[in-house]
């Protein structure tokens, strides 16, 4: 005699049928009906008492799925209010990223030193370094010139010259516009000088080129800083 068990197991069988291979499918499900077709009242009474269980796990499972929304949710609303907690006050965080407290952000030059800083250290070696080129024009070591014009202390001052325009161009722009211009200046009066001197370290320049060349440098350095307005010292 067959059982509500055994007809629910045949019920499940045939659901599953499709599953199988299609040849295979069609000759399990043909299989499956005839032999509940065969005891229909058992059959009838399986599906009824399977209805309302499959009803109950569909709404189990659409139960869960809330559950597990409803965490989703509070996570991320959780996630959130962290967030915000990190963060602050959202006005202020817009604000420092438009105002950067390194003055010199996005600058390819960051001094590292004030102006008066940077003059203070041209004064410091001011002497040394002219005196020390003076001397090796004076005894005509103009080969050794060349050398002595890319060292310390001489290179010290051009350093000075090349960062104090950029110090001023964060609080002055035309100050700094215009210190650069000296530096420019003074540059190209170095340049002149260290073309003149290897010219005449092969003895195609006169010693009264190289003279003229140097007092233009000197006089390049004191217009220099002569463009340094009395102010910027307290930056």
């Amino acid at each position: 005699m067959i059982t509500a068990r055994v007809a629910a197991d045949v019920l499940h069988q045939l659901s599953q049928a499709s599953t199988l291979p299609r040849a295979q499918s069609e000759r399990r499900r043909a299989f499956l009906t005839r032999y509940s077709h065969k005891h229909s009242k058992v059959f009838s009474e399986a599906e009824r008492q399977e209805r309302p269980s499959q009803g109950h796990s569909i709404r189990c499972q659409n139960q869960q799925q809330r559950v597990l929304l409803r965490r989703t949710v509070l996570d991320h609303s959780l996630k959130t209010v962290a967030g915000l907690a990190v963060l602050g006050d959202t006005d202020a965080v817009v604000a420092q990223e438009q105002e950067p407290s390194d003055p010199f952000a996005g600058s390819y030059v960051k001094p590292s030193l004030s102006v008066a800083e940077y003059m203070a250290r041209v004064e410091a070696v001011r002497g040394e370094a002219l005196g020390h080129v003076e001397d090796l024009i004076d005894k005509g070591k103009y080969g050794l010139l060349n050398t002595d014009l890319v060292l310390s202390p001489f290179d010290d001052i051009r350093q000075a010259l090349f960062y104090t325009p950029w110090v001023l161009l964060k609080y002055d722009e035309a100050a700094g516009i215009q210190a650069q211009l000296a530096y420019l200046r003074f540059l190209d009066k170095l340049k002149d000088l260290d073309r003149v001197s290897y010219s005449a370290s092969r003895y195609e320049a006169e010693p009264e080129e190289v003279d003229a060349s140097f007092t233009a440098l000197v006089n390049a350095l004191d217009d220099f800083i002569a463009a340094i307005p009395s102010w910027a010292y307290s930056y």
